[in-house]
C-alpha cells in the first residue's frame, strides 16, 4: 500500500492523463468555434466602421462640390457625363472609373481609410441637368463596398447597409426611381471595372460567398 501511495505522488497515471485529454477536447470543442465566431464578428464589425466612415467622407464632400458648383452643368457636362471634372464616363450609363481622381483622394484622406473597393452611386448626369434637381448628382443611392480582398462586400440601399447584394437592373434605376450613375473611389489592383458585366458578377458572386 505505502509503495502504491509513492507511485502515485510521483505523478499521473495513464487513465488519468486519457481523462485530461478527453475534458481538453471537448472544451476545445465548444471554445475553438465561438473564438472563431468571435473573430469573423470583430472583423464584420471593422468592416462596417470603414465603410460608414467612407459613405460619410464622400457624402461629406460631395456636399462641398454641390456648395461651390463643381462640376455643375447644364449643357451634357463637357461630353463627360461626370461631376469630376477631371473624370470621363466610360459608357453610356455614366460609369465612371475615378479612383485617382482628386475627390477620391480626398475621400480616403478625410476618412482615413483606403478599403479594397469602395463604389458609390449618384444621380446620372444625363437625367438631372435642372438646377432643381441638382442636388440629385451629388447625393449618394448606393454604394458597394470591401474592406479586404478576402472580406464580404457589403452595399449601401440609399437607407440602411445591407449583405445582400441589390437588384441592379440594366437603368441603374433604385426602389425610389433616382437613376444613378457609379463613381469607382477606391480600387485595389484596379481590378473591378465598372463598365464590364464581369466585374459586376463577380461581385454579386462575392456577395453570395462565392470565391
Amino acid at each position: 500500500m505505502m509503495k502504491k501511495r509513492k507511485l502515485n505522488a510521483n505523478g499521473f497515471t495513464l487513465v488519468e492523463l486519457i481523462v485530461v485529454l478527453v475534458i481538453l477536447a471537448i472544451l476545445a470543442a465548444f471554445l475553438v468555434p465561438a473564438l472563431l465566431g468571435y473573430i469573423d464578428r470583430a472583423k464584420e464589425s471593422q468592416d462596417m466602421l470603414v465603410a460608414r466612415a467612407m459613405l460619410e467622407s464622400a457624402q461629406a464632400n460631395l456636399s462641398e462640390y454641390y456648395a461651390a458648383d463643381v462640376g455643375y452643368s447644364t449643357d451634357g457636362f463637357n461630353g463627360n457625363k461626370s461631376i469630376l471634372p477631371d473624370c470621363k464616363a466610360l459608357n453610356a450609363n455614366g460609369d465612371v472609373q475615378a479612383y485617382n481622381s482628386e475627390f477620391a483622394k480626398k475621400v480616403r484622406e478625410t476618412s482615413g481609410y483606403e478599403p479594397y473597393l469602395f463604389i458609390v452611386g449618384l444621380g446620372y448626369t444625363g437625367t438631372y441637368t435642372a438646377p432643381s434637381e441638382k442636388h440629385k448628382l451629388y447625393t449618394v443611392y448606393y454604394a458597394a463596398f470591401m474592406n479586404e480582398q478576402q472580406s464580404d462586400p457589403l452595399f449601401y440601399d440609399g437607407q440602411a447597409w445591407r449583405k445582400d447584394y441589390p437588384t441592379k437592373n440594366s437603368n441603374n434605376v433604385n426602389a425610389s426611381g433616382i437613376r444613378f450613375q457609379y463613381y469607382v473611389l477606391s480600387n485595389k489592383d484596379g481590378w473591378f471595372k465598372p463598365d464590364q458585366g464581369a466585374s459586376w458578377q463577380k461581385l454579386k458572386d462575392y456577395a453570395a460567398g462565392k470565391r
